[in-house]
């Protein structure tokens, strides 16, 4: 970042990992470096498959081969199987509980390790004709994101692997992450390594010996009554949990990160004081807002909240909806916000938030049970850590965003990617009664990034031009 080295340990822990279902506390597997994993796992029709993508030489087998592979495994795979990795959208207690029962089996144990200690998982979907969306995009998410639910393809994932690389019938590709031991940013370099390698990635040779090459290994699951009907439990659960849940993958066209470059300003803080706005536009208050800043400056650094939500920014919205205001009242109001972010954002980065440092001390505290400071109960550490919009942005390559649910009931999901002349996102809400409404909450972004512009281009000369 800059001059300054970064902490390279969550690149090394996307691959071969897995989170493993314990009671209380999950655990993690990662990859033994002193013996490489030479093996993926496809997953078809609720199928699981072993296959070994190296030669004997060491060498990655060749595209020829592994369509070969593929081939093969969706025929052997042309009915559907028990949905056994829909147990793995569970509440972590309860598939905790299944968990211990399911690998009690030898034949179970196993095919449960060789998901585990597989490089990613990649699933071939089938049809998710039951889901409807407002465009492709929003489609595509629902599809990668939780895969349909039981009528869909959820049952086609192992939830607690990383790495899950998903393509669909529609031609869709995406990738869905297991959070533990990673953020997002190794995985968005991972997929814009892909899309490099594709334009540069060699032509099969025609005429290959594929005869040698070992054949796809069905993973085996014995499947007791007490399962099935923990799958039929898991699959309800999952249902509701998918209807619940509106998505809206989306994109605002009117300008993109030079634009804001142009301004002066941080695009990102920017984007950031457009969702404070845009939630005082639509709830006439303002929300408690997290955003996540990377500690990678630190040995293990993973993440410290920004508070995107200050004085400066309550000041910008209010100033912003006052038909009183003046243009320029306006614009320094909004640089005024956007510099309070920014430098909230620095401190976070230098491990100078407050975030971490206070759930370190109440996990400590109730670890060695002792009675938890009288500050967690408080009412304003309640209310401002109760972030009605979570927000992150994940840059990447293309025409992609990264999308999530809300952390609470009355709250938002917002990623981000900003592209240069337009910027992508992924919002998320809960349906289920609690005040949000995931396309009110579109309108009110896009009106505000259309505001900000005008306010900002006052004395600027450069969008006229465009």
């Amino acid at each position: 970042m800059g001059k300054e080295p970064m902490d390279m340990t969550q690149y090394k822990r996307i691959y071969g990992t897995c989170r493993i279902p314990a009671p209380k506390c999950d655990k993690m597997h990662f990859s033994d470096p002193s013996r490489p994993v030479q093996h993926i796992v496809v997953a078809h029709n609720n199928l699981f498959f072993k296959i070994c993508v190296y030669e004997s030489s060491g060498e990655i087998i060749s595209p020829g081969k592994l369509l070969m592979q593929l081939k093969a495994v969706v025929n052997a795979s042309q009915k559907p199987g028990e949905a056994v990795g829909i147990l793995t959208s569970e509440h972590r207690d309860t598939w905790a509980r299944v968990y211990s029962d399911l690998v009690k089996d030898e034949v179970n144990r196993r095919s449960v390790e060789a998901i585990q200690t597989s490089l990613f998982l990649l699933c071939l979907d089938g049809p998710a004709s039951h889901l409807s969306a407002p465009n492709v995009a929003t489609l595509a998410a629902l599809k990668i994101v939780h895969g349909g639910g039981s009528k869909g393809s959820s049952g086609n994932r192992w939830f607690d692997k990383t790495i899950e690389i998903v393509v669909g019938r529609e031609g869709e590709v995406g990738i869905t992450v297991e959070h533990s031991p990673a953020e997002a940013v190794p995985v968005a370099m991972l997929m814009n390594y892909c899309l490099d390698f594709l334009e540069k990635m060699p032509k099969s040779k025609s005429g290959e010996n594929t005869a040698a090459f070992p054949e796809p290994e069905k993973l085996q699951f014995n499947i007791s009554s007490d399962i099935k009907n923990a799958i039929e439990v898991a699959e309800h659960n999952l249902d509701n949990l998918v209807e619940d849940t509106d998505f809206l993958s989306c994109t605002y066209s009117g300008y993109g990160k030079n634009l804001i470059k142009e301004f002066k300003v941080s695009p990102d803080s920017y984007i950031q004081m457009a969702l404070q706005l845009a939630y005082y536009r639509l709830h006439n208050e303002p929300a408690a807002h997290y955003e996540s800043a990377g500690t990678r400056l630190f040995y293990l650094g993973r993440t410290e909240t920004i508070r995107s939500c200050s004085i400066e920014s309550v000041h910008f919205a209010k100033t912003m909806l006052d038909s009183k205001s003046s243009n320029e009242d306006k614009k320094q109001a909004l640089l005024a916000a956007v510099k309070s972010h920014k430098d909230y954002a620095t401190q976070a980065a230098l491990g100078l938030g407050v975030d971490r440092h206070l759930l370190g001390l109440k996990l400590a505290a109730i670890e060695n049970g002792m009675q938890i400071h009288p500050l967690y109960r408080d009412p304003s550490y309640v209310r401002s850590t109760h972030f009605k919009i979570t927000s992150s942005q994940v840059a990447g390559k293309g025409n992609s965003v990264m999308c999530y649910g809300p952390v609470v009931p009355d709250g938002y999901a917002t990623c981000y990617n900003p592209l240069g002349n337009t910027i992508n996102f992924g919002l998320a809400a809960f349906k289920s009664g609690h005040g949000t409404d995931v396309k009110a909450f579109h309108d009110a972004l896009m009106v505000s990034f259309d505001d900000m512009e005008k306010v900002m281009a006052v004395g600027h000369q450069t969008r006229a031009k465009l």
